[in-house]
């Protein structure tokens, strides 16, 4: 056991150098990039200078000012005057492209509960149309038409359609009725008329 641990130790420091050689070898080489570096004596940096104004960031601020003011029409827009440029596609990863259709969903979602809320069919109706217009337009929000909202805003409108077809149907019925009614209440008063024109 005591040849193993002295032969480890013959190893151990012929493969080692000390401190003293390694000093001497790092300041040896007076302009390595190390040195210069740490010596603080080399060039400076290049400076890297952004340029704001690429159109790239223009269409992302657009897309966030859009998303920001909660407008689904102004993100088509904005998404529309990227592509009618000549570019491909937005400059955004998936990530992002993702949180942008999620945020869509939320403000088409918003939109209708503030709809719904007001119990206005006419404006629910328009909201709903708008929203089926939006999700086949860029960002895509498909969210927006399994929200309850949206399912809501929905049977809303097919219960004010019901009662629309219901009171169109009783008023035609009315109709009918009256003209009946007076049909055969005037077929007397013809009658006597005519029987007072003959006398």
């Amino acid at each position: 056991m005591v040849n193993i641990g002295v032969e480890q130790d013959a190893r151990m420091s012929s493969v080692f150098h000390s401190q003293d050689s390694f000093k001497e070898q790092q300041c040896a080489r007076a302009l390595s990039s190390s040195a210069l570096g740490r010596a603080g004596v080399g060039m400076l940096p290049a400076p890297i200078i952004i340029d704001h104004d690429t159109a790239d960031v223009a269409v992302v601020k657009a897309i966030n000012d859009a998303l920001q003011a909660g407008s689904l029409s102004k993100l088509h827009q904005a998404w529309a005057e990227w592509i009618s440029a000549g570019n491909a596609d937005v400059p955004l990863n998936n990530r992002e492209l993702n949180k942008v259709q999620q945020r869509a969903v939320r403000i088409g979602v918003w939109h209708l509960r503030e709809a719904m809320s007001s119990r206005d069919v006419a404006r629910v109706r328009e909201l709903v149309q708008a929203v089926d217009v939006a999700v086949a337009r860029w960002p895509c929000p498909l969210g927006i038409k399994a929200s309850l909202e949206y399912q809501s805003a929905r049977q809303l409108l097919s219960d004010a359609d019901a009662l629309e077809e219901k009171s169109d149907a009783t008023r035609d019925a009315g109709l009918v009725v009256e003209e009946t009614f007076s049909l055969s209440l005037g077929a007397p008063l013809r009658r006597r008329s005519q029987e007072s024109q003959v006398a």
